[in-house]
């Protein structure tokens, strides 16, 4: 398989380990492989690929921001914090519109109540003027809620200390647990949503 750009700016010697969450949490569509979000991969098979190394592309390109930042140590692994950060690229509203952004999938909603580290990280995203999104949704197939955290948490980040933050954030977390939900299915061999 012809090395990709993906593969390149990795943490030396970090490995997924048992962390799935790449498998399960997203909703995948590419190459044949059609998969509902918060259900886990057909392939993955006792925590492994079972189609490696002959898997879809966006697959073959994806990593967390754990497996590509060096200052996220193994705490950070997205199983054991309880969120997996990703990179997005998404039409991001003004002020930050073609800009990558940061985006930030729960996971396990209890490991967040008191992880003034994760509020953190995403306080000092927000002052560097990264685009920053919580995901929310737990449901087999049910599309995950988002919201736009530089905007929500503008006031908080700027006057506020750790503990208002991560209230904030939780705060965020269960108004989107309380959104309506949309749920898929699979048809004719495409995921749709209603």
């Amino acid at each position: 398989m012809e090395a990709n750009k993906a593969h390149m700016n990795l943490v030396p010697k970090r490995k997924c380990g048992t962390c799935n969450a790449c498998c399960d949490v997203p909703a995948i569509v590419d190459n044949g492989l059609v998969k509902r979000p918060n259900e886990l991969c057909k392939h993955n098979v006792k925590r492994r690929c079972s189609i490696f190394p002959n898997w879809p592309k966006v697959c073959d390109e994806f990593y967390c921001a754990w497996r590509r930042l060096e200052s996220l140590n193994d705490e950070w692994r997205p199983d054991r914090i309880g969120v997996m950060i990703d990179y997005t690229y998404e039409n991001f509203p003004p002020p930050f519109q073609e800009k990558t952004g940061l985006r930030f999938v729960v996971l396990d909603k209890n490991k967040l109540k008191i992880n003034y580290k994760l509020a953190d990280f995403i306080a000092k995203q927000i002052k560097l003027g990264f685009p920053c999104i919580l995901s929310y949704s737990v449901d087999k197939g049910q599309a995950p809620n988002t919201a736009v955290l530089n905007f929500i948490l503008k006031d908080v980040v700027d006057f506020g200390k750790k503990k208002d933050i991560n209230a904030a954030i939780w705060k965020v977390v269960t108004t989107l647990e309380n959104m309506p939900k949309q749920q898929s299915k699979i048809e004719n061999g495409k995921l749709v949503f209603n």
